[in-house]
């Protein structure tokens, strides 16, 4: 495998952050959050949550998939059992 992280790992890796953020943003929500303030959290999941399927669903995420599909790793046990996740 190349030095550089394969493109599929890296928007793996900001998907991971984005639903993160969300799931904190919902703990939130139901333990914290103001009355006043719901509107504006859901305003804030529902752009995560859109983000989210979009980076998912996007010809980048499929063509990189299909190139890591395609990739050899090599000896390099922790890109092949990324790639196998």
């Amino acid at each position: 495998m190349s030095p550089s992280p394969m493109p599929i790992f890296e928007k793996a890796r900001e998907h991971a952050v984005i639903r993160s953020a969300g799931d904190t943003l919902g703990w939130d929500q139901e333990t914290y959050l103001p009355p006043a303030a719901a509107a504006h959290r859901a305003n804030q999941l529902s752009w995560l949550a859109s983000r989210a399927h979009e980076l998912a669903v996007s010809d980048g995420w499929k063509n990189d998939l299909e190139a890591a599909e395609d990739a050899d790793t090599g000896s390099d046990a922790k890109a092949t059992a990324n790639l196998r996740e």
